[in-house]
């Protein structure tokens, strides 16, 4: 499903930049690791994340169920405001898109112009 439906959804996504984590565990095959590798690439757009050895559905909601400037820190990713002036304009926008999930076609611009006119 991800390979069929989800993936291709994402790599539609040309309006806006985006960062897609991807998150996986220990009960993943080596053989699926590969293959997930393959698939995302070198699109800098994913971020495959690696839960822990005891990881399982737990940790994982616990994960991406955090605020996602925590969730961008735990891949070592540090958002900040181009200036003092923009930092009451930044705005992070989270989701969470399962393996059998797609995204429209120009939903990150949709949700950028939504929150936009939310925010202003």
């Amino acid at each position: 499903l991800l390979r069929a439906i989800s993936l291709p959804s994402v790599h539609a996504q040309r309006d806006l930049p985006f960062l897609w984590l991807v998150y996986i565990d220990t009960t993943l095959s080596d053989i699926d690791v590969a293959e997930l590798v393959a698939l995302l690439g070198a699109d800098p757009r994913f971020a495959l994340v690696r839960l822990g050895v005891d990881s399982g559905a737990k940790e994982a909601y616990y994960h991406y169920n955090k605020p996602v400037g925590m969730q961008l820190q735990h891949v070592g990713i540090q958002l900040r405001p181009r200036n003092a002036s923009d930092s009451a304009q930044l705005l992070y926008i989270s989701t969470r898109l399962d393996a059998d999930d797609g995204l429209p076609v120009g939903a990150i611009a949709y949700l950028h112009r939504e929150i936009g006119t939310l925010a202003r």
